[in-house]
């Protein structure tokens, strides 16, 4: 006689957990949510099983896994990877990127000596020369300020969200205000927003 293995209670349709499940919390991990459901047929009908996964990201995206890029370059510090950006027109992409009911970002930017001039950013979808999502600029300090560390927000201009349900390449695209522009600046990370 066949054993028959022991049958796990379902869990219910709906409900909540915590993300992190009781671990520190860490923007470079990720939450796969996985589910199957099994019907139990009918006459002459085998049950038929469905399954479905999605992950969760953080929305603070880090540039750790950056490869596509031109004019800049990645420096390590403390275990976070800053993008530098060229003394001339540069970008790089954060590739598959889920942008649904995004409508902006925030950036991150910091640097030793201020810039004397500045730097504009444009984040553009899915190329370099894409659809303009939002544009800012990196001012040099005004006044006695000494502030190193600088966050830029890019509220998505004419462009509520990407409805889609595809993941998309987002592209930072930057050039210094002045050609004369010494100082170098660091991005440190990119956090996505939804209002």
């Amino acid at each position: 006689m066949a054993h028959k293995a022991a049958k796990q209670p379902s869990l219910p349709g709906s409900g909540s957990l915590q993300p992190t499940l009781g671990k520190p919390y860490d923007d470079k991990a990720a939450l796969l949510i996985s589910a199957s459901f099994t019907d139990k047929g009918g006459i002459g009908i085998k049950p038929l099983t469905g399954t479905g996964s999605a992950v969760l990201r953080s929305n603070n995206v880090g540039f750790e896994g950056v490869i596509r890029m031109k004019g800049y370059e990645a420096a390590e510090n403390n275990g976070t990877v800053y993008m530098v950006p060229p003394r001339g027109d540069g970008w790089f992409s954060l590739d598959h990127v889920d942008l649904s009911g995004v409508n902006g970002a925030e950036m991150t930017c910091g640097y030793e000596k201020a810039p004397t001039s500045g730097y504009l950013f444009e984040l553009r979808l899915d190329a370099p020369d894409g659809k303009l999502l939002s544009s800012a600029a990196l001012l040099p300090p005004t006044g006695k300020s000494k502030q190193q560390v600088t966050l830029l927000t890019l509220k998505f201009n004419g462009f509520d969200n990407v409805t889609d349900g595809k993941f998309h390449s987002l592209y930072i695209v930057s050039r210094p205000k002045d050609d004369k522009e010494t100082e170098q600046v660091g991005l440190g990370r990119l956090r996505l927003i939804a209002h």
